[in-house]
């Protein structure tokens, strides 16, 4: 959908495409945000289709994005879109840009640059169809050499780890009874807070067994949310938290090696170790299967499509893709665990109000009718329809 040229050069003698600013460092919700002509902000490296295409529905003149829309992980196609609905796309213009511009101002944008008033408040470069086609040649490049390194790594970590993922070799014992029961994993990867937040209602309710991994500990235990299994490193971990009660696992070296194993016995806390080249996050997921979670939640664990293809993951993903493959019928993630409870919640809740207008209505209905005793009139009629459905049970039965 090619996006009118009124719309998105400005008629003035200034050169370039004028519009109001919609900053926001989140690129889905900047594009729910976004109307016909805005000039979009936003910090979204690899900029997906999803989003591209939303802006393109909304008629956005301009996307400024403070990262790389094309970072040479993969072949986004979005970025490409943008640029052939007529959108004007800056790359780079660095993260400054997103406090010195308000919501809402008006910026101008042309050759890369982005002005406020007069003002340059953010730089980078105008990326045009040929340029990004060059990009995608090259992320295709990249990834193909990328999977071929995944490749490798897969079959080195099977051959090691293959046992532990499939059948649950090398597990520890623990006094911890996990049969059956709801787990959440949480860990402490960016954005986690406000996901743990999100499922602190189910937390509450359905009390499942909580691990923490790693930082994730931490942010159990300061929460007030007690972790029952630490796992991970008790260096990212405070010591309230390693003295808390729960659990502890340590991941180990295949000598047995645990570190910070030292400092976990100075402050007088048993733990066990578990011996895998998996990380805690994964080892955290395949103990929870393999003692018999009946669900598992996940918060601020990684396993998104960028995380598998994140080359600084490279050493790590086979673990995070397998560990996947075997809990995946019980796996959930914790925003949709979160979205589905407070939906059920919020039925209940109508449910509950329509009921309590019901008894409203039928109780003013009988103090208009002249019934003096509307609360005792209720009860005894309940008491007639209950020994009425007795009655017609002992018929039934006879």
């Amino acid at each position: 959908m090619k996006m009118p040229s009124l719309l998105s050069r400005n008629s003035s003698t200034l050169p370039g495409v004028i519009g109001s600013a919609r900053v926001d460092r989140d690129a889905a919700r900047a594009a729910r945000r976004a109307g016909r002509g805005d000039v979009v902000i936003l910090s979204q490296p690899d900029l997906d289709g999803k989003t591209c295409e939303a802006l393109i529905r909304a008629q956005v003149a301009a996307v400024v994005n403070t990262g790389s829309s094309i970072s040479g992980r993969y072949p986004s196609m979005g970025p490409l879109h943008l640029v052939q609905a007529g959108v004007v796309l800056i790359d780079g213009a660095g993260e400054a840009i997103l406090d010195d511009v308000k919501d809402g101002a008006k910026v101008r944008v042309h050759e890369g640059e982005v002005f406020l008033g007069q003002r340059i408040v953010g730089q980078g470069i105008e990326l045009a169809e040929p340029e990004i086609l060059e990009l995608l040649s090259e992320a295709k490049r990249s990834l193909a050499a990328h999977l071929d390194e995944f490749s490798v790594n897969m079959t080195d970590f099977l051959h090691e780890e293959g046992q532990l993922v499939i059948e649950g070799a090398g597990i520890p014992g623990l006094d911890l009874d996990l049969r059956d029961r709801q787990v959440v994993v949480v860990d402490a990867n960016p954005g986690f807070e406000k996901d743990l937040r999100r499922v602190r209602p189910f937390l509450k309710e359905y009390q499942p067994i909580l691990i923490g991994v790693n930082g994730g500990a931490d942010a159990l235990f300061r929460s007030g949310a007690k972790p029952d299994l630490i796992i991970g490193d008790p260096d990212t971990m405070s010591a309230e938290t390693l003295k808390c009660g729960a659990m502890i696992v340590l991941p180990a070296e295949a000598d047995g090696h645990a570190k910070g194993l030292d400092r976990v016995q100075d402050l007088g806390v048993g733990a066990l170790t578990f011996p895998s080249s998996a990380n805690p996050a994964d080892l955290a997921l395949l103990l929870a299967y393999h003692r018999g979670a009946s669900l598992i939640a996940t918060v601020g664990v990684k396993g998104s499509l960028e995380d598998f293809l994140d080359r600084d993951n490279a050493m790590e993903a086979p673990s995070t893709f397998l560990t996947r493959v075997r809990v995946g019928d019980r796996l959930v993630d914790g925003r949709a665990l979160a979205t589905l409870y407070r939906s059920r919640v919020s039925a209940t809740a109508i449910a509950l109000f329509v009921l309590a207008l019901m008894a409203a209505a039928i109780v003013v209905l009988l103090i208009v009718n002249g019934v003096e005793d509307p609360v005792g009139w209720g009860v005894e009629r309940w008491n007639t329809f209950a020994l009425w459905v007795q009655d017609q049970v002992q018929n039934l039965r006879q």
